[in-house]
Formats: C-alpha cells, structure tokens, sequence
C-alpha cells in the first residue's frame, strides 16, 4: 500500500486498518513491525535498548550512523544541540528574504511556457536548494544532489537486493561529494584563521553572505 498513490493521498483508513487489527502489526520481513496506538509509539521511543534507531535500523548505503536520526539517547541529544541552533526560528528567518528570491526565479525560468512540470520545475529544487544554502554547500552541484538523493530514495530497481546493491554504490559517491564540498569549504576559510591577510570582521560578513 506504500507504493498506492490512493493510500498515501488518504492515508486514515490504512491507519484506522493497522491500528484495529493489533496494537503491533508484523508486516512479514525480517525485523519490521508497525505500532499505531499512543501508548506502544511512546513505549518504542523510550526504549532505545530495545527499539535502536541505530546503522542497522535502515541502510541507504550509509557507512555510519546518520545524524542525528541513528543516534539513540542519551548521545541523541548530544548531536541535537549542535544541529538545533542551525534551525532555530530566529536562523530560519533569515533565509526568508532569499527563498522568496529563489522561487520567483524559479517560476521565471518557466513563467513564459505557460505550463511545466511542477515537481521538477519548483518543488524538488527548492528544497534542495534552500538546504545546499543553509549548510553552506555549493548551490552550483544542486542537480548532481538531486540525482544522488533520488539514487538513494527512488533507485530504479524492483527487489530488496538490488536496492541494497544500488544504495551500496550510490552510498560512497555521496560521502564523496560531500566530502570534495567540506575541503573546498575549508580551503575558503582559510583566511579565517589568519587575520593577517583578511580582517575577521570581513570574513565573517563572507560568511553570512554564502
């Protein structure tokens, strides 16, 4: 019923379904059941010894925990409070002005065909656009996001095992990228650390300003 676009579109009855039927359902694969009712989802998120969030609970062809959703507590929060204050409202206004700006340019780009396919168009690049800008990768390699995202979320495979073998390998060029992204980054803040060959005060507005 994932894949029924009747049922993500009007998801209540499954959910009533799920939820009548048992207060856990095992879905038939290895390791996978759903819980519905307050007190068993409450129950599952205070028992991280039991109900890990860990690498293992799902593989997109991650080589580590990703963080902060395969961190369980306590170490949980530890990563939450370095991420929440990126996120802060007060942070997240910021970026009002210039996601305005971003999708103006977007819809300009097909304002004069009259038509266009929106998904592609305006709502797969905003988001990712906006993200690229708020963590300071390069907005230049949005496509090349897009494609690695949607080779770890909508691989175009039909079993269990080419999904994995798919992620394997789509897995190591996102850590790749990123990582060519994070060394380009530290090159530029070079002058950061040393006032002598730009005052602090500019490369903190350079830093703003990216």
């Amino acid at each position: 019923s994932g894949a029924d676009p009747q049922a993500l579109a009007n998801p209540q009855p499954m959910f009533k379904l799920l939820r009548d039927a048992a207060p856990a359902v095992d879905l038939g694969e290895p390791g996978m059941v759903v819980v519905g009712g307050d007190a068993e989802v409450r129950h599952v998120l205070q028992h991280p010894d039991v109900f890990s969030s860990c690498i293992d609970a799902v593989h997109i062809g991650q080589v580590r925990p990703l963080i902060p959703l395969q961190i369980d507590p306590p170490h949980h929060r530890n990563y939450r409070k370095l991420l929440d204050p990126i996120f802060a409202p007060r942070q997240i206004a910021l970026l009002e002005e210039r996601t305005r700006a971003l999708v103006q340019d977007l819809i300009a780009k097909v304002a004069g065909d009259g038509a266009c396919n929106f998904h592609t168009a305006v709502a797969e690049p905003l988001p990712t656009t906006v993200f690229l800008q708020l963590l300071g990768l390069p907005v230049s390699r949005a496509a090349e996001f897009i494609a690695l995202k949607d080779g770890i979320i909508r691989p175009p495979v039909t079993t269990s095992a080419e999904r994995q073998a798919y992620t394997d390998e789509v897995g190591p060029r996102i850590y790749a990228v990123l990582q060519e992204a994070i060394d380009e980054r530290a090159d530029e803040r070079a002058d950061d650390r040393h006032p002598r060959v730009a005052p602090v005060g500019v490369a903190l507005a350079g830093d703003r300003q990216e």
